[in-house]
């Protein structure tokens, strides 16, 4: 809930870049953030996007969010133009840096990180991120309530 943390929809994905470019350059990997194109682009020539960011606020609460290339089979964006732009390159993290997490490391990595950022804490001291049945869902930012 962005109201909850305080922020605007600009601010909340300039935040969540931020974090994920953040994790990235632990990893290694230099990465740009390009106002014509959301998400996070490698630096360096020819510039390739390695993550894309997709939002939808309703009434202030956030769905979707941001998906990591981390060794996706780049072939697939060859049958359309990502972001809408002729000669995009799309790159993932196995080709760019020496250590490859697994999505479940990327998520328990990445998800204290950014709910630091947001300044919370993960639901009861919780093991993160939270999971059913071995996959990967969305992390939740839990706000203790503060009502007597």
């Amino acid at each position: 809930n962005l109201r909850t943390l305080g922020l605007g929809v600009r601010d909340f994905v300039a935040s969540l870049n931020d974090g994920i470019a953040e994790w990235l350059e632990r990893l290694g990997i230099q990465t740009c953030w390009r106002e014509d194109a959301p998400g996070l682009w490698t630096t360096g020539e020819p510039s390739q996007k390695l993550v894309s960011v997709g939002l939808r606020v309703t009434r202030g609460v956030t769905t979707h969010g941001a998906a990591i290339n981390l060794s996706t089979d780049t072939n697939y964006f060859q049958l359309f133009e990502p972001c809408g732009f002729a000669g995009s390159r799309m790159s993932t993290v196995e080709k760019i840096a020496s250590v490859v997490p697994s999505s479940e490391e990327a998520a328990s990595e990445l998800g204290p990180l950014l709910v630091q950022r947001w300044g919370k804490q993960p639901i009861n001291g919780e093991k993160w991120p939270p999971t059913d049945e071995g996959s990967v869902r969305a992390a939740s930012v839990c706000v203790p309530n503060t009502k007597s």
